[in-house]
């Protein structure tokens, strides 16, 4: 005789009827909701202080304020791939000021999350760089990698459409915007920009955006727009000389991503006002 077992929940719910499996995927009202840049900014050299800073989870008006500006489908997983702790607990965030981890930082604010910033003490990424993001069991590194678990935890990935949106943008960010913005030596030095030139990128990039609004996705914000702009957004302060007015299209996309309250969250208001600045001469010198 076979010995009868309890089926397992991935099973269970592949067997289940067709309104069950609606129901379960519905979300919840009551979920909660690399390598580094090397810094030539001294502002930006500074660690987040205190390494343990704590952000209290947003009241039920301001997570629906969030999520009705992302088009989220809702907060929090469902079914066993939150994590040991179910998703429920506070995710922490390894990182410095003179890394990506900023970029995370951002997300991190856009979606209303709740979180720990840990510093950089107690690094769970095997290979030690940041940013680095816990999430009950799950450990993610890589700034890309780290901004689409988010987007697909929080539920901004709510189709395929979106998600083949998210996935392109996010990694030709990391794959070829971060090249044209900042040629490296070998052990990783920032010395110099292709952004000098007239880079194919970039004209693409302006094509782009001319067509399709002030963000990636028109006029949604999402995921995308974070790794996209905040490549972009470095630029002026690696290299003020650089006048990005030539792209128009693009340097109005900088200053409606700068203008963001979330981006000030993470990157300082002094460095926001800075930009801010900076992306509003691009705009009036390009017309």
């Amino acid at each position: 005789n076979r010995r009868r077992g309890r089926m397992p929940a991935q099973m269970r719910l592949a067997h289940a009827p067709p309104l069950l499996l609606l129901l379960a995927l519905l979300p919840s009202p009551s979920n909660a909701f690399t390598a580094p840049l090397p810094s030539l900014i001294p502002s930006l050299l500074q660690s987040s202080s205190p390494s343990t800073r704590s952000y209290r989870l947003p009241n039920i008006r301001e997570r629906q304020a969030a999520q009705a500006s992302l088009r989220m489908g809702g907060y929090g997983w469902v079914g066993d791939e939150a994590g040991a702790d179910g998703g429920k607990g506070m995710m922490e965030l390894w990182g410095t000021r003179g890394s990506r981890s900023p970029l995370v930082d951002w997300y991190l604010h856009e979606l209303g999350a709740e979180w720990q910033d840990r510093g950089v003490a107690g690094n769970p990424n095997p290979f030690g760089s940041v940013p680095c993001l816990r999430d009950g069991a799950i450990v993610m590194f890589e700034s890309g990698a780290i901004l689409l678990y988010l987007a697909d935890r929080f539920g901004a990935l709510s189709s395929p459409r979106r998600r083949a949106e998210a996935y392109k943008w996010v990694t030709w960010a990391n794959a070829s915007l971060d090249p044209i913005c900042f040629v490296e030596t070998p052990d990783g030095k920032v010395y110099d920009t292709q952004l000098k030139g007239n880079p194919r990128g970039m004209s693409v990039l302006e094509g782009v955006l001319a067509s399709s609004g002030p963000f990636l996705g028109g006029d949604e914000f999402g995921v995308q727009d974070v790794a996209v702009a905040s490549y972009l957004l470095f630029v002026p302060q690696f290299f003020p000389q650089i006048d990005l007015s030539k792209w128009p299209c693009v340097s109005r996309y900088m200053l409606a991503c700068v203008r963001r309250e979330a981006y000030g969250k993470a990157f300082g208001p002094e460095t926001q006002a800075f930009l801010t600045r900076v992306c509003e001469g691009y705009v009036a010198a390009g017309g």
